[in-house]
């Protein structure tokens, strides 16, 4: 037995009970491998961010002396630090 049928774009999604009631995914033309990859691509992307962000903080703990170590300058430490989280 049919409850309703939604279009999405070209896919036609069938509704069930059995089916509506399992899945928003299932019930939306969206497979679990698309949205899973999604969200690792979303969690991901967080992670690099994070990471970026405390690296520049560190860089910005470091005396002149330990960055001329690594091979930057006050200077470049400044121009790394103004930029924001999400830039490389």
């Amino acid at each position: 037995m049919t409850v309703g049928t939604r279009k999405f774009a070209s896919v036609t999604a069938i509704r069930t009970p059995a089916s509506s009631s399992t899945s928003f995914a299932a019930g939306h033309g969206i497979s679990l491998k698309g949205l899973n990859d999604a969200l690792v691509t979303v969690f991901d992307t967080m992670l690099d961010w994070q990471d970026r962000a405390r690296q520049r903080n560190r860089l910005g703990e470091m005396d002149d002396h330990l960055l001329r170590d690594i091979g930057l300058s006050r200077a470049d430490l400044e121009h790394e630090a103004a930029k924001p989280f999400w830039r490389a």
